[in-house]
């Protein structure tokens, strides 16, 4: 039977002929072990890094695949697949660590990868040869992308060769080394490595390390598999050094409250929400400032804070007779603004007079912060602190950077009436 085209028209209006519903694409993720000589001393047989990567593994499972990765360099690509525990026992051996690390190529692949929803990359952090800008360019290059990125620090004991990536007169070197080395901790050591690269790139070194967990999502929000990790250390008594989150950049909520000395509540009621109350009239001015207040976005912090810009006064009433001046800041809160107020007298027919209102927009920017701990574990150089990490700074300025660059904290505005019992 042929059917005509308005035949064919009923027949796809019905049920049969709709588009099957798109299934949400399953979570596919990748757990990416560096394995590189670099590691080595991490190793040992009671480690319990084998013990945080079992755990990991059972927490990411619970929302999707899992596949295991070591990194490594081979003609097929950057990397090797492991089962979870060969992973886990790769940690309590030295033998298991060796060659380089090519952090930048494994970190472009995961992201090149359509079927990659999360990936996890558990490293030193050292880029083949010092190249961290490498890294650090590919990592900012995805927070641009809209990916999410965060980092958990850890400090493990560390009894291994340490790699400076570069050539350097190690024996020349050695007492500058020992002297940042001993003033980080008198009880870490530095020796000279019998190692063929003992006098032109590496040394031993005997104290604590840090280890990072590097953590990417496309979806934009890398706040669970950043919490499966530190469930996992948790559950294994590793406290983390430190978490951080990236990309994206995300606004805290700001509000303002008022605040005044107790001479000036002892006669203006100031209720959150409510118009401010006058018991009675006063003439002569009043101090109270309006205090900005930041409260926190998202549970994991960011290398970044609010600052108020400027403001725009859009509307003062005449019980404002000293409108804000410049912005203070003030412990606990984003700024202050002091000003001084009246308590007009009402109208003698009308038991509560309302007054104008006083109306403010402020002006917020986002800047990177000027301290953290990011800074206190970044080094300058590749060879003279073994403590520490190479520019790790300049890693998390250059990937917030980038997230920043996508963001703009929303204008503030505020206003609030007077209103005087009479």
């Amino acid at each position: 039977m042929k059917l005509t085209v308005a035949a064919a028209l009923v027949v796809c209006g019905a049920a049969l002929c709709q588009r099957p519903t798109e299934r949400p694409r399953p979570q596919r993720q990748s757990l990416i072990l560096d394995l590189s000589a670099s590691i080595a001393g991490f190793a040992d047989k009671d480690s319990r890094i084998p013990g945080v990567l079992e755990r990991l593994g059972v927490i990411l499972r619970s929302a999707g695949s899992l596949d295991v990765w070591e990194l490594a360099q081979t003609a097929a690509g950057p990397l090797r697949p492991l089962t979870l525990h060969q992973a886990a026992g790769a940690y309590q051996s030295r033998a298991s660590f060796r060659g380089n690390t090519p952090l930048t190529r494994v970190v472009e692949a995961m992201a090149g990868s359509p079927v990659t929803s999360d990936f996890l990359l558990l490293t030193d952090g050292m880029e083949d040869d010092g190249q961290l800008e490498r890294l650090s360019a590919a990592m900012a290059n995805l927070a641009a992308q809209g990916w999410g990125a965060s980092i958990v620090a850890l400090l493990l004991p560390f009894h291994g060769t340490y790699y400076t990536e570069q050539t350097i007169p190690v024996r020349a070197f050695l007492p500058d080394i020992e002297k940042a080395v001993h003033a980080a901790n008198p009880s870490w050591k530095v020796v000279r490595s019998s190692a063929p690269c003992g006098d032109s790139g590496c040394y031993n070194f005997d104290g604590v390390r840090p280890l990072f967990f590097f953590v990417f999502s496309r979806s934009g929000d890398s706040s669970r598999p950043t919490a499966g990790v530190v469930e996992s250390l948790k559950q294994m008594n590793l406290p983390p050094a430190g978490v951080l989150r990236l990309s994206p950049a995300v606004s805290p909520t700001l509000r303002v409250q008022v605040d005044a000395p107790p001479e000036t509540k002892a006669t203006i009621s100031m209720r959150p929400g409510e118009d401010l109350m006058c018991a009675e009239t006063v003439l002569h001015p009043m101090e109270m400032s309006l205090q900005i207040i930041s409260a926190t976005a998202s549970a994991i912090p960011q290398p970044s804070e609010i600052r108020i810009a400027g403001f725009d006064i859009l509307e003062k009433p005449d019980w404002v007779v000293v409108p804000p001046g410049p912005l203070q800041l003030a412990q606990g809160t984003v700024a202050t603004h002091s000003m001084r107020v009246i308590c007009p007298k009402g109208s003698r027919w009308e038991p509560v007079t309302q007054f104008g209102a006083f109306h403010v927009r402020y002006r917020p920017v986002a800047e990177m912060a000027s301290h953290g701990w990011w800074a206190d574990l970044s080094a300058a150089n590749t060879w003279q602190y073994p403590f520490r990490s190479y520019k790790l700074a300049d890693l998390v300025h250059a990937v917030h950077q980038a997230a920043l660059a996508k963001y703009r904290p929303a204008p503030l505005e505020y206003s609030m009436r007077m209103r005087v019992q009479n």
